[in-house]
């Protein structure tokens, strides 16, 4: 594989070919902090129920989870919602802070909704 890269990227003389990278599945990191020692990981899927949360519940986690129930992989998602609750309660500084200082592209706002509407919870990594 890293030989295939390399083919790509040294494909043109002189220059570099940027290789790019693949979607997430949702497993991968989107951001970290660390809260009283302990390193706290956020996903892509984190990322995504956080971006719903606030763009189309209001920040309102308790809305989300009535809502989510009637989705696919409701369980997992639960899961995850509360773990993001549980942490935004331990005042955690986490996604929707930084959510705060970053607009996302249309794009991810259509990927994150579509992950919450008809997406499965998804560990494995792209990268």
């Amino acid at each position: 594989m890293l030989a295939q890269a390399y083919q790509t990227m040294s494909v043109t003389p002189g220059q570099i070919t940027r290789i790019e990278r693949p979607e997430p599945l949702g497993g991968e990191t989107f951001s970290a902090t660390v809260n009283r020692g302990q390193e706290i990981i956020y996903t892509y899927n984190d990322y995504w129920l956080t971006l719903v949360c606030l763009r189309d519940f209001g920040g309102h986690w308790d809305a989300m989870k009535a809502a989510v129930h009637a989705l696919p992989d409701a369980a997992a998602k639960l899961r995850l919602m509360e773990r993001l609750l549980s942490l935004e309660q331990q005042r955690v500084e986490g996604l929707r802070n930084l959510l705060g200082l970053r607009q996302p592209a249309p794009a991810e706002l259509q990927r994150a909704r579509r992950f919450f509407r008809t997406g499965h919870v998804n560990l494995a990594r792209a990268w």
